[in-house]
């Protein structure tokens, strides 16, 4: 969140689109006399997400929020492909890829041969 912003920065924010754009935030230290003391360290990476804007008439301030998602959130949205084999010869006829995709393999221990 930003407060007490200028009205330029309302404008940018109501005349483009910043939703999935990139959006990296970063930690420092600074020193009494505001130098870097420790070089800046990101915290989070994520895209942008849902602006509002916010005012405040008896104030006269204004704040501007974003949101902002991590990749991660992906993983809990379902795509439209299945990881199959009916879904991979659908799309690539012939392409033995997922063939096996859905045999129970339990103990499969990395490197040894699998029986078909």
């Amino acid at each position: 969140s930003l407060s007490g912003i200028d009205k330029t920065v309302i404008s940018l924010v109501l005349n483009n689109n910043y939703i999935n754009r990139k959006v990296k935030v970063y930690t420092a230290f600074l020193n009494n006399n505001y130098e870097l003391v420790i070089n800046t360290v990101m915290i989070f990476e994520g895209n942008m997400d849902t602006p509002t804007i916010s005012e405040n008439p008896d104030a006269g301030t204004s704040t501007v929020s974003v949101t902002a998602t991590t990749a991660w959130v992906d993983f809990s949205r379902r795509t439209g492909r299945y990881a199959n084999d009916s879904e991979q010869q659908r799309l690539f006829p012939g392409d033995k890829g997922f063939e096996y995709a859905s045999r129970d393999i339990g103990g499969m221990v990395w490197g040894t041969e699998i029986e078909h």
